[in-house]
C-alpha cells in the first residue's frame, strides 16, 4: 500500500488498485482493547479560522482572510522566505472528541497557501503546535499505558515518521525503544505518513492498540 495522498494505491499479485483498501480483523479471545494517542506537541496561544480551503486537495489558501502562509509567518515572527524551514516543527491541530488532531503542514504554494497532510475544514479553529520536551511526553505516554492497560499483552503501534526522524537525530530512538519495552510485554510497531483513528486521520502522532490478556 503507498502514494501520495489524495490518491493511494494498492498492490494485489501484481495488480495495482486506486479504489481498495485492506481491513485487518483480529479476535482477541482473552481480554479487552484500548487504543491510546501520543504525541510530542503543545499548544501556543494563537489559533486561526480556515477561511478559504479546498478539502480534497487539502489546501489551505486563507487563514482569517489572509494567505495562510502570511498567516502563519506572521504568527512565528518570521518572514515567509523563512517559513519552509519551520513548518515541519509547527504543525497545527484541532480537538475532536477530546483528542487532538494534528495536521502536517507540507509545503507553500505559489499563492502563499498552504498544502497540508490532513484534512483541514472551513471555519473549523485550528491552533499552531510547537515541539515539547519530547522525553517528558513520552514518559507520559509510557504512563497512560501502564496505567489505563494494565493486562497489557500485546500491542500494534503506529508511529508518524516526522517523530521517528526526529527522534533519531536527537539520538533517543534506543531510550524510546526501551521504554516501550517496560510498559508492553510485546509489540509491533512500524513508522508511517498518515496515522488514523476511526474516522480521524492524522498527522505527526503516535497511535497504540494494546490488547489485554
Amino acid at each position: 500500500i503507498g502514494g501520495y495522498e489524495p490518491k493511494t494505491l494498492l498492490s494485489y499479485n501484481g495488480v495495482v488498485y486506486d479504489k481498495a483498501c485492506v481491513y485487518c480483523f483480529i479476535h482477541n479471545k482473552r481480554g479487552g482493547y484500548r487504543i491510546i494517542n501520543g504525541d510530542i506537541l503543545k499548544p501556543t496561544r494563537r489559533t486561526f479560522i480556515p477561511t478559504d480551503v479546498d478539502v480534497l486537495d487539502r489546501i489551505v489558501y486563507e487563514f482569517d482572510g489572509i494567505p495562510a502562509a502570511k498567516a502563519l509567518a506572521d504568527a512565528l515572527n518570521i518572514s515567509v522566505q523563512e517559513l519552509a524551514k519551520e513548518i515541519a516543527f509547527h504543525p497545527i491541530g484541532r480537538v475532536d472528541d477530546g483528542v487532538l488532531n494534528i495536521v502536517q503542514i507540507n509545503e507553500i504554494t505559489p499563492e502563499l497557501g498552504v498544502k497540508v497532510l490532513a484534512a483541514v475544514y472551513g471555519f473549523v479553529e485550528m491552533v499552531l503546535l510547537e515541539n515539547d520536551d519530547y522525553e517528558k511526553r513520552m514518559a507520559e505516554l509510557w504512563s497512560r499505558i501502564k496505567t489505563e492497560a494494565p493486562k497489557a499483552g500485546f500491542a500494534m503501534m503506529v508511529m508518524c515518521d516526522t517523530i521517528t526522524k526526529y527522534l533519531k537525530y536527537e539520538n533517543w530512538l534506543e531510550m524510546m525503544g526501551k521504554g516501550f519495552d517496560e510498559v508492553l510485554p510485546k509489540y509491533v510497531g512500524y513508522s508511517g505518513t498518515g496515522e488514523q483513528r476511526g474516522h480521524f486521520h492524522m498527522n505527526q502522532s503516535i497511535i497504540v492498540l494494546i490488547f489485554e490478556d
